[in-house]
């Protein structure tokens, strides 16, 4: 049985449509979890009217806020009961044989996580397939594959999150067993997390996309509710941890530059001196040269000499 976990947080415009495309899975041995996170927008009231017309749906409303979209995840994990995890955000939709296609890959014993391949979407009239892994110039992720988690880190996992979005996932839940929940992130806990499990074992991916990665100024994760600054020390202190998991030396590669724009951007729009001390103390010298660099270009045009 496959747990479907939905953690929510003033998802009200989203929810029907992410519990429709749940309803209308063709794997139907599930069981589905809603969690939500003291939401203000009546998101509990139609969560409540969906558990009495659906069976087998666990719900659970926290009296407060907990700050980080991880920390339901483990309220989560402990009322799930399937051997199978998949964390449906809630403002994120898929194809009704997502669940049919994701799951066959355990009939495999080592395969510890399944995913696919996504779309951006803003609109039913604008959604185009996820750019994630094109920045490695890489075409492994233009078929499906099963391949050593390990592996998958040391190529590609160290240098960004391997799951794109964490919807277009089920792993197993036996893989959690002595990992870290990353609860204390606010950004960049899932890349954490999957860093752990792909070590777990084999990985399999679907190239075909089945997934909606739902697009809007309200998300978590959007540029509108990021502090850069923030983003760009949690990310470094994960890619520290990833890197020395696998015993690979954290310094600066081509596809770390993503990093260094955020530092960039970090301290462009919050000049404090904490950020400062993280910029000198947590961030390797390879990537200090280059952000300086960049904000030196920012400024070399605006001083008169």
């Amino acid at each position: 049985m496959i747990s479907i976990i939905i953690p929510v947080y003033n998802n009200l415009a989203y929810l029907i449509k992410r519990f429709d495309s749940i309803l209308n899975q063709n794997y139907r041995d599930f069981e589905i979890i809603i969690l939500d996170d003291n939401s203000k927008d009546g998101s509990w009231d139609l969560i409540c009217q969906f558990q009495n017309s659906t069976v087998g749906t666990k719900i659970l409303k926290s009296e407060s806020n907990s700050g980080s979209p991880f920390g339901q995840w483990i309220n989560g994990f402990k009322l799930a009961s399937g051997d199978f995890i998949w964390i449906a955000e809630a403002d994120d939709f898929c194809e009704p044989d997502f669940l049919e296609i994701l799951v066959k890959a355990f009939e495999d014993p080592e395969v510890v996580v399944s995913h696919c391949r996504s779309f951006d979407f803003r609109s039913e009239n604008d959604f185009k397939r996820n750019e994630w892994w094109d920045s490695f110039g890489e075409d492994i992720w233009d078929s499906d594959f099963v391949a050593d988690g390990k592996e998958l880190i040391k190529m590609f996992g160290r240098f960004k999150c391997p799951v794109i979005n964490v919807s277009s996932a089920i792993f197993r839940k036996s893989a959690l067993v002595g990992i870290e929940i990353p609860y204390s992130y606010k950004y960049c806990g899932d890349w954490w997390f999957w860093a752990q499990i792909f070590q777990k074992g084999k990985i399999s991916f679907i190239a075909k996309p089945l997934n909606f990665i739902r697009k809007h100024n309200e998300s978590a994760t959007s540029f509108y509710n990021v502090n850069l600054a923030q983003f760009a020390k949690e990310a470094t202190l994960i890619a520290k941890k990833i890197n020395n998991e696998v015993l690979t030396e954290f310094k600066f590669d081509i596809h770390y530059y993503w990093l260094v724009d955020f530092w960039y951007r970090g301290f462009l729009l919050n000049k404090k001196f904490n950020v400062l001390l993280d910029f000198i103390f947590i961030l390797p010298k390879s990537f200090q040269i280059l952000v300086v660099k960049e904000i030196f270009n920012h400024y070399k045009g605006k001083f008169i000499f």
